[in-house]
C-alpha cells in the first residue's frame, strides 16, 4: 500500500484500485482514509503555464502538473481513476449494510464524499 505512494504520476488510479473489488473494509481505518483522501486531493508540483513543456526535466526542478494530480489523471486518462472509483461506489452497500452508529459507517460516508468531489472536478 506504502509503495504506491512513492509513485506519483500512477499513484491516484493504483490507490483507488487497491481497494477493490475486496479491500473496501480496509477504509474503515480512518488513517487510510486520510491518507487516501491526501493523495487524491494535493495539488502537487505546479508546472508553469506559460513555458512550453520539456522533453527532459532538469535536475532541480521539481515535475508538476499546470492544474494539480487528480485533474490531470481526469484529462489524460480518466477511465483509469473513475472505473475503479466507480466499483469502490458500487462496492459501498455492503458496508453501508449495518446500523446507523456502525463500523462502516464513516466509510460509506468518506466514498460518498469522495465520489461528489470528483464529480465536482468533472463539471
Amino acid at each position: 500500500f506504502f509503495m504506491i505512494l512513492t509513485a506519483p504520476t500512477v499513484r491516484i488510479p493504483l490507490l483507488l484500485r487497491f481497494f477493490v473489488p475486496d479491500r473496501t473494509h480496509l477504509l474503515n481505518n480512518r488513517q487510510i482514509r486520510c491518507v487516501l483522501f491526501a493523495a487524491l486531493f494535493e495539488p502537487g508540483g505546479c508546472a508553469d503555464l506559460q513555458k512550453p513543456p520539456v522533453t527532459e526535466a532538469p535536475s532541480d526542478v521539481p515535475l508538476g502538473t499546470p492544474r494539480g494530480l487528480l485533474l490531470h489523471e481526469l484529462e489524460v486518462a480518466p477511465s483509469a481513476t473513475l472505473i475503479p472509483l466507480l466499483q469502490l461506489t458500487q462496492a459501498m452497500p455492503e458496508l453501508g449494510a449495518c446500523d446507523f452508529d456502525g463500523v462502516a459507517v464513516d466509510a460509506f460516508l468518506f466514498v460518498l464524499r469522495l465520489s461528489i468531489l470528483v464529480q465536482s472536478f468533472l463539471l
